[in-house]
């Protein structure tokens, strides 16, 4: 048997429009399936609250009453009650002379002379009274009149004269001191000696007391401030004192 075939119809000409369609309405289905939600069915008990009608809300209180207790009784005590004192006048004629006490004063005037046997010593007795101690030991930044380097005489005020006498040390100690003296004690970097001293009455440095990082350059810095020449003493109260100075030395070495 011959299959006839009409020429004019194609049937994949609108096959894909059909197979989207169809996918389409299959995934709203599936979709929907997903979604759907089952609820248990759940029965609830309701609760009812029962009231009592035999209980009335307006029953009437007793109301209690509250006893008095008498007080207890007074107990009389043996003891006699102390007597009444009663007040007694005594009515004096007015015509009777009463007799006044006379009220001395005790104070003195000027003009009275004050006797005692205390004995007074005339102005003229009492020696000369001695001068009162000057401390010694002053130091350098608060004594009146700073001790004086020489060619720092010609300064004018204490403060300049203070500044004259510092700078004049520094100088020399710093220009008298072995600065090589570190490297070859194999030190590096910046060290600092501290220094200390007195001027005596005469000017003189005294008490020189050194502290560094090595011995050796404690002893460099006390042989630099015994170059320190004769000073003109410090003076305190118009009176020459011992005033206490110090100054540190620092060096610094760069090993090259």
């Amino acid at each position: 048997m011959e299959v006839k075939k009409n020429a004019n119809i194609d049937l994949s000409k609108n096959s894909l429009i059909y197979f989207q369609i169809g996918l389409i309405i299959m995934l709203f289905f599936s979709y929907k399936a997903l979604e759907w939600k089952f609820y248990e069915r759940i029965t609830t008990a309701r609760q009812e609250l029962v009231i009592d009608s035999d209980y009335d809300s307006e029953t009437d209180v007793p109301i209690t009453m509250v006893e008095k207790v008498p007080p207890p009784p007074v107990i009389q005590s043996s003891v006699p009650p102390p007597p009444a004192i009663e007040d007694v006048l005594d009515i004096v004629d007015n015509t009777t002379d009463i007799e006044e006490a006379i009220i001395t004063s005790t104070e003195s005037s000027q003009d009275e002379r004050i006797i005692t046997d205390e004995k007074f010593v005339a102005v003229s007795d009492i020696g000369d009274v001695e001068d009162e101690e000057i401390i010694e030991n002053i130091p350098f930044i608060v004594i009146e009149n700073v001790p004086l380097f020489p060619g720092c005489e010609k300064k004018v005020g204490n403060k300049a004269r203070r500044l004259c006498t510092t700078e004049k040390i520094r100088k020399l100690v710093y220009k008298k001191f072995n600065d090589k003296l570190g490297a070859e004690l194999g030190l590096s970097g910046i060290h600092r000696i501290h220094v200390s001293f007195k001027i005596d009455t005469k000017g003189c440095v005294t008490d020189i007391r050194t502290r560094g990082p090595h011995p050796m350059l404690e002893k460099e810095a006390e042989r630099v401030v015994k170059l320190i020449p004769i000073m003109t003493p410090g003076m305190q109260r118009k009176k020459p004192v011992t005033v206490l100075y110090s100054i540190p030395i620092v060096f610094e070495i760069r090993n090259i």
